[in-house]
């Protein structure tokens, strides 16, 4: 499932929770920017595995932050499908 940006990330969400095992929030995003998606994200869930991925270079704090809110992990773009899949694997068997 993708969405186009963070409001409707958590439409998404809200419709198909029961569907979803890890959500990958980009940090920049029209709308609703990743971090405050990730915020209204653990309000409704605050078990939701969420993968962060950037490719901002300057990013780091918000990265971070993003963390320290209840994101699982992040990953810096670009990459490769591997590392993807590295990062989504380990988000995944953790808990």
């Amino acid at each position: 499932m993708t969405a186009c940006d963070g409001q409707e990330a958590l439409d998404l969400y809200k419709r198909e929770a029961g569907r979803i095992s890890l959500v990958i929030l980009d940090l920049v995003m029209p709308k609703m920017g990743g971090q405050k998606c990730l915020e209204e994200l653990l309000r409704l869930n605050p078990g939701v595995k969420v993968l962060i991925e950037t490719g901002v270079s300057h990013a780091d704090e918000q990265t971070k932050l993003a963390i320290d809110l209840g994101a699982r992990g992040s990953i810096h773009k670009p990459h490769d499908a591997n590392k993807m899949l590295r990062a989504v694997r380990e988000i995944l068997d953790k808990d």
